[in-house]
Order: C-alpha cells, then structure tokens, then sequence
C-alpha cells in the first residue's frame, strides 16, 4: 500500500515555520506498514494544490494533506480539495454545535470553520478546532487535518492511528557503522554481493557513521563479521533513545564529562523522555582550570600531557563516576577547531574515554571536516563506547 503527503502553506515554503508535520505522519505510515511515495510542499493556491494532489492520486492509495483548515482568507485547502475532486462544499451542523462551545467568534467566522466536503467523515480535535477530514475518492482514502503541528500530533496518535489498519510490514534489517567511509563499506560491498543485492542497500551517511537498510540477513550477518569492532545493531532507533534502552535493560546509570562538545553530549542525552532514569549528570570542564578545579585532575599531568590526551581523558572519566557515582562514565576532549590543532595534535583530533567496572578504556580520532561537525562525531562516537562497553562486558 502506497500513500502520499501534501503540506499546504507559504509560510513553510517562506521558511516562516518549520515543518515537522510529515515526519509526524510518515512516522506512522511507515509504522502501518505504507510506502511513502511522496511528500510535498505547496502554497495557499488552488492550481498547486489540485496539480499535487491529481498526482498524488495516481499513485497512492491514502492521502494526507494537513494545513489551510482556518477560517482566515488564504484557508483555501478544503475548497481546493472539493474542487479537485468535484465535490461541494457543505455546511455541518455536527461540527458548528462542536466549535461554537469551545470558540467565541462571530457567526461568520463559525459557520466557515464548520465546512467540510460533501461526503466526508469528519473527527473532532482534541487540541484545536479544525475538524480532521476523511474523503473517500473512487476507494482512496483523502485525510484533511490542520496545519498546527501540536494539533496533527495529537490527531495522528488519537484518530489516525486508530482509523488506519496495519499492513504487513516487510523485514528490513538495519546496521550503523562507525568510524568508516561510505565507499569503504560500499566497496567491500561490491566485491561480495550482486548488484541486485547492492540496488536494495539503502545508505545514510551521518556524523561518524553509516547508517545501513536492507532486506537480506545475508547481508546483515555478513557486515557483522567484517564490521565486527565498528557496527551496531540498533533496529532504526536514534542512537539517543537505543543507548537509553540498553542503560535500562541493564539498570545501568550513566554521567558524562565534556570539554569540546561544551555540553552536546548532554543535551542529546536529555533531549529524550525518561532519560532521568539513566542519566545522572555531566559537567564542561572546558579549561584546564576547570578540569583541575572540578574533575581534580592533576595539574602535572595536565602539563606533562596537554588536555586533549587519553591520560587525561581517562582520569576524566574517572573523576567523573566518582562524583555522580555512575556505573559508567564517559569523557570527551579534544581539538574541534577552526584552529588551535598543531602538527602533534591537529584539529579534529579527539580522544573518547570510558570508566566501567573499575577499568579505563580509550580511543583517539582523527576527525575531518567544521567545528560542527566534528563535535557532531565526537557525540555520536561517545555513545557508541559506552555501547560497545556496556555490550561486551
């Protein structure tokens, strides 16, 4: 089953908002087991909205169009819609008693906001007051919802989720792997697998690692071996909410020390919910001072060995479980640039230490590219150590 999604509103195309409204959805499309054919983005305008939507009919089987459902002049999408399809534009009394108990407005603006498409089945909102509209087109389903993101969350998990069936979702197999070039792992690719094999490999190259689709176990098992130090299996998950069900399935608890990352590392951490379960704290100890004064590191060492060194990081980790009194710890330092490198430590050099079960581990990187993304790495790596710790131990 194949569907479609249409995001009505200039003040997206104007970057005015940002749109997350298709991720929304899409994410339980997908979840329901549908093919997303396509997304697309159009203007408060009949001609482009009739234009994507007669094309999104002819190849989809459900449609959802969100935006333009308000009472204001440049809401048009429901006529557009109705127009598109040769249906009228009917006044419902089901929606006016509804609206006109949570709105106070004038008649006019109500009687606008109670439209819908003749035909249609229409679902209260129980964040706005934009109804959510069904239009059922020679057996395509057509879902109308508004445009304000908080109220198409809660329409997707309160009607969608309920009014659309699950299909069979085929088995897909997913693989992240660090610290490797797209063409290093493509090539290794190319030389064990036909290239029909290779045409259904999906690849998507992020900050520090590959993250890999596919449909065949074969292909699976066979990165697992050759990749062995460097993948993770983390079946689609973000690497944030992964490493918290691994610290949880475990009851394990974590803290974090930072120097380069100045606190990414952490806000990654508590960008999910729950993650106060595991996460018990971290600190930026961005200067020397700082990490003497806070993480007591010592100072010899600190000359001896600079503050982007694996003794160092080490001893930050260390200092750092002990503090929060974590069952794992980890530390990043480094040289995030634009300058600061030397020919002994250039930029993008970073060293990531871990402290489990009482035994120091640590690993240096040489990361390429802007201050951005080499912290951007510097996170994504970070985690992985705490998996591979956590994993193999």
């Amino acid at each position: 089953m194949k569907a479609s999604i249409i995001i009505v509103g200039d003040e997206i195309l104007k970057n005015r908002v940002l749109e997350d409204n298709s991720t929304i959805i899409s994410s339980l499309l997908l979840r329901k087991g549908y093919e997303i054919t396509g997304k697309f983005i159009v203007g408060d305008n009949f001609k482009n909205i009739d234009r994507v939507l007669q094309m999104s009919l002819k190849v989809s089987n459900l449609i959802v169009i969100t935006g333009g459902l308000g009472p204001t002049v440049d809401d048009i999408t429901l006529r557009a819609v109705g127009r598109s399809l040769k249906r009228r534009i009917i006044f419902s009394e089901e929606i006016y008693d509804k609206i006109s108990k949570k709105m106070k407005a004038n008649s006019e603006i109500l009687k606008k906001q109670s439209l819908t498409i003749n035909g249609s089945k229409v679902f209260e909102n129980g964040a706005g007051i934009a109804f959510c509209h069904l239009v059922v087109y020679k057996g395509i389903r057509i879902f109308l919802l508004p445009g304000v993101t908080r109220e198409v969350r809660w329409i997707t998990d309160n009607i969608l989720d309920k009014v659309i069936s699950k299909r069979e979702v085929k088995k897909e197999y997913n693989i992240k792997i660090f610290d490797t070039t797209e063409i290093q792992v493509y090539q290794v690719l190319k030389e064990n697998f036909d290239i029909e094999t290779l045409s259904n490999i999906h690849f998507y190259p992020t900050f520090g690692f590959i993250d890999l689709y596919f449909s065949k176990k074969g292909v699976l098992t066979f990165l697992k071996n050759k990749f062995k130090e460097k993948c993770l299996q983390s079946y689609g998950k973000e690497l944030n909410l992964y490493l918290k069900g691994e610290l949880e399935k475990k009851n394990l608890t974590l803290s974090v020390a930072e120097s380069c990352t100045g606190g990414f590392l952490s806000k990654y951490l508590t960008d999910i919910k729950g993650s106060s379960k595991f996460f018990l704290g971290g600190v930026v100890v961005y200067s020397n001072s700082s990490k003497n004064k806070i993480l007591k590191i010592d100072r010899r060492l600190l000359e001896k060995y600079g503050a982007v060194s694996s003794e160092v990081g080490e001893m930050m980790a260390k200092s750092c479980s002990k503090i929060f009194e974590s069952d794992i710890s980890v530390s990043i330092t480094g040289i995030a640039g634009p300058s600061g490198g030397s020919i002994e430590k250039p930029v993008g050099t970073v060293f990531i230490s871990t402290f489990y079960k009482d035994r120091l581990k640590s690993k240096k990187y040489l990361f390429s590219g802007s201050r951005d993304i080499i912290r951007q790495k510097s996170v994504n790596l970070s985690i992985f150590s705490i998996l591979r710790r956590i994993q193999d131990e």
